[in-house]
């Protein structure tokens, strides 16, 4: 009911404060009357003196000038229609040819006869702007007089300051035309011309008649609508906020509900009341009891008053302390369970003082860790003191909790740390040795190459001399490269980029071969070498690569640490496994040599590792032979074991797995023809981007009377081939690693080549990359072999030999 009246009430309000716009707007209106009528007396007067068309011009200017002098009546346009044509203040380019008889304005004033019309807003085709036209007849003539109206530059329009906050105002004209709004910015209402359309359109309806209506913006405000036609016909429209016109209701409806409210909740404040208390007793006791399983011990201590209270206690407290006393009782009592320098650093830590200024500065969790005595066990227990300001301001809370396991988990780690930082730099250490020793054993053999290039250098003249010289400088820089090898090699393995190459060989041929190899050597050095095989199966499936290089390190250590009449013997002996297609291979190394001691035996396979006390003194190694072995075994599956005595000489046990080959007279086919191929007369393009080196090879080759045609990398090798005659060179021999084009790259360019011999072409690569996976990359490029540096003229010949 409130409601209702309320919006009666607005009504009618609403309709007279748009009433009185209304009258506002009509009486700005009638200044302009007035000027227009003014106008239309004196154009009466001069069309009865029959002036001319230019006096009445001139006239009306003059008068428009001064109205814009005299009032605050701004931008008005004032003309007639006289004798046919326009007389303007203002001269309209055209004006002399326009008909004003057609236009709308007149025919309106000539029918009103003499009465103000008022035209509905259009737009001035001369500024472009809107306009609406108020004229009326001079006298019974046929002239009209008329005002161009711009709405924008009206001075007087009503203002807001009598409407309530966020009311709204509107004029139209009698078509619907926005004369003129206030209250808002135009951009607070999305789609503004449709929304003045559709409140325009409802007031025409009659909707807003009645209190009840309401118009929705955009942003789903509700306004009350209220308006007033003016005597000329344009509507005056206010919109009201409805939160302002119910204002009253609000506040009355919230004073009822409030007090509703009230009363419902002091019907059951009792029994929240009772509720709420006993579920904070039971949370309290949730917590205290969850403390409880973390803590082994709580105590609650003022230390304003240096009291405690115990919360919770180990069986020790309650049979030492009663359940409230004073703080240095309590702290006594960590005396005797913990030991003397630790209860110190407590009874300073934790002292009612040190406590006292904790909670001065706001510490709310303060503590640490410290061993005491459980049933005559020492175990780390953590500490901490809590401060909450939810408790009185001079209480905090001491807890207590076991930590042994964590503790030591802590320690062990701090252990792993410092024991890993200690091997690290055990690492360092090693490393660094062997970096010296390394460079020692480099050094060695380079002195001796370069002193023997200069002693040969001062014997020209002397052929034995010079042989002898070149054959202690090939020894050398074998020696040397032997060193680079097993560098490279060691760092390869611990990186694990080894990769094994499992082929069929003959083992026995292949052994019985090698072995001969060191029994020509220990002959050389009056020692006495012996194998035995006990096989069954003499064809396996394996890396003979690898286990060459294992059989080759074994045996050259034997001759090593050997005297002259010791004995070598070497032992393959097979143990099938039936059934499952592989066998194990035991190969036994055993000498009378020097022998090794206990404690280098325990180091034997650590990488950088050398026993220097055995053997002669011109003996010298890298230490990572062994090493190097027992990897590889390792990566076979297999394993190596060794004995040795100091001065009784050692055994070594190495034992693979290997897969048995199906077609066991394989090693039959290996015995090589004995028709020896001729390479003389050969053409050979060699690839070389090193000058020493390209000199060597071609001097290599040249000697066998084959044709050397030198391209000196990738790009011009290919340009020389995809240029020379279909057939001209027999081989290529192929650097891997050279400016402006690679090895590999070139190959693929050649291979790619439109003729017939671009295919078949031997292609050899020759690079200082000897490892598995580089000779992959070479075979991937399409290369048919691969010779690694320092060239072997045993290996180049009979590779040139087997490809020609």
């Amino acid at each position: 009911m409130m409601r209702t009246s309320l919006l009666d009430n607005a009504q009618i309000l609403g309709s007279e404060i748009a009433a009185g716009y209304s009258m506002q707007e009509d009486v700005y209106l009638n200044e302009y009357a007035t000027i227009l009528t003014n106008a239309a007396t004196a154009v009466h007067i001069r069309l009865e003196q029959q002036d001319d068309i230019s006096v009445i011009r001139q006239w009306l200017s003059d008068y428009q000038d001064y109205i814009e002098e005299t009032t605050e009546i701004k931008g008005i346009e004032i003309y007639a229609a006289v004798y046919g044509k326009i007389a303007g203040a203002t001269y309209w380019e055209g004006d002399e040819v326009i008909d004003p008889t057609q236009t709308n304005w007149y025919q309106m004033a000539i029918e009103a006869n003499r009465k103000i019309i008022y035209t509905p807003t259009y737009i001035d085709q001369r500024l472009n702007t809107p306009t609406f036209t108020m004229a009326m007849r001079v006298g019974s003539t046929d002239a009209v007089v008329a005002v161009d109206i711009y709405p924008e530059q009206f001075s007087g329009w009503s203002s807001m300051d009598s409407l309530p906050e966020g009311s709204r105002y509107f004029l139209f004209d009698s078509q619907g035309f926005l004369l003129h709004y206030n209250g808002f910015d135009k951009s607070e209402i999305s789609d503004f011309d449709s929304y003045t359309e559709e409140l325009f359109s409802e007031i025409k309806k009659g909707l807003h008649d009645v209190s009840s209506s309401y118009v929705t913006d955009p942003d789903g405000e509700k306004r009350g609508v209220y308006y007033s036609v003016t005597p000329n016909g344009w509507y005056s429209v206010i919109t009201i906020p409805y939160d302002y016109l119910l204002r009253g209701t609000e506040k009355i409806s919230i004073f009822y509900l409030s007090s509703i409210a009230f009363i419902s909740i002091l019907s059951v404040l009792f029994l929240v009341r009772d509720w709420h208390l006993n579920q904070k007793v039971k949370l309290t006791n949730d917590v205290v009891r969850v403390l409880g399983n973390s803590y082994y011990a709580l105590y609650l201590v003022n230390v304003e008053q240096g009291t405690y209270t115990i919360i919770k206690a180990s069986d020790y407290v309650r049979q030492n302390l009663p359940e409230k006393g004073t703080y240095m009782d309590f702290l006594h009592t960590l005396k005797d369970i913990t030991q003397a320098d630790v209860y110190h650093d407590i009874e300073q830590t934790f002292s009612l003082q040190n406590i006292r200024e904790l909670v001065k500065k706001r510490v709310k969790n303060f503590g640490g860790d410290f061993q005491r005595l459980f049933n005559d066990q020492y175990r780390w227990v953590n500490i901490r003191m809590l401060f909450d300001e939810s408790l009185r301001p001079n209480e905090v809370i001491l807890c207590f909790r076991d930590i042994e396991e964590e503790k030591q988990a802590q320690l062990n780690y701090n252990k792993l740390l410092q024991d890993s930082l200690k091997t690290s730099q055990e690492i360092a250490k090693t490393k660094n040795m062997f970096f010296s020793n390394m460079s020692h054993d480099m050094r060695t053999p380079l002195n001796a190459i370069i002193g023997l290039s200069e002693l040969a250098s001062n014997h020209l003249s002397s052929p034995d001399k010079i042989k002898e010289y070149l054959q202690k400088i090939n020894l050398s820089s074998k020696h040397l490269l032997g060193l680079i090898n097993d560098i490279l090699e060691i760092s390869r393995l611990e990186q694990g980029k080894l990769e094994l190459n499992k082929a069929s060989f003959p083992i026995q041929q292949d052994m019985q071969e090698l072995f001969s190899i060191f029994e020509i050597q220990a002959q050389k050095n009056e020692k006495h070498f012996s194998s035995k095989f006990e096989i069954q199966n003499k064809v396996v499936i394996g890396d003979w690569f690898r286990i060459q290089q294992i059989l080759n390190n074994l045996l050259s250590n034997a001759i090593k640490y050997t005297l002259p009449g010791d004995h070598i013997d070497v032992t393959v002996r097979e143990i099938p496994h039936e059934g499952s297609g592989y066998s194990d291979f035991q190969i036994i190394v055993s000498d009378t040599g020097v022998g090794m001691d206990k404690d280098f035996l325990e180091k034997l396979f650590i990488p950088f590792e050398r026993d220097v006390r055995f053997g002669a003194k011109n003996v010298s190694g890298t230490g990572l032979g062994m090493p190097i072995i027992q990897n590889l075994i390792m990566q076979m599956d297999g394993e190596i074991n060794v004995e040795s005595e100091l001065g009784k000489g050692s055994v070594f046990t190495v034992t693979l797995p290997l897969y048995l080959e199906q077609n066991q007279n394989h090693d039959t086919e290996k015995a090589k023809s004995s028709e020896q191929y001729q390479l003389e007369g050969k053409h050979v393009l060699l690839v070389e981007d090193n000058e020493i080196n390209m000199e060597i090879a071609t001097e290599i080759l040249t000697i066998k009377n084959i044709h050397v045609t030198q391209a000196w990398n990738g790009k011009e090798a290919v340009d020389l081939f995809s240029s020379s005659e279909q057939g001209t060179f027999d081989f290529i021999l192929m650097d891997m690693q050279m400016p402006v084009m690679g090895g590999c790259e070139a190959t693929k360019q050649i291979r790619s080549l439109p003729r017939e011999d671009a295919k078949s072409i031997p292609i050899i690569a020759v690079t200082a990359n000897a490892f598995s996976e580089d000779i992959a990359e070479t075979m991937a490029a399409g290369m048919n072999a691969h010779i690694s540096k320092p060239i072997d003229l045993n290996i180049l010949y009979s590779t040139l030999e087997s490809l020609s």
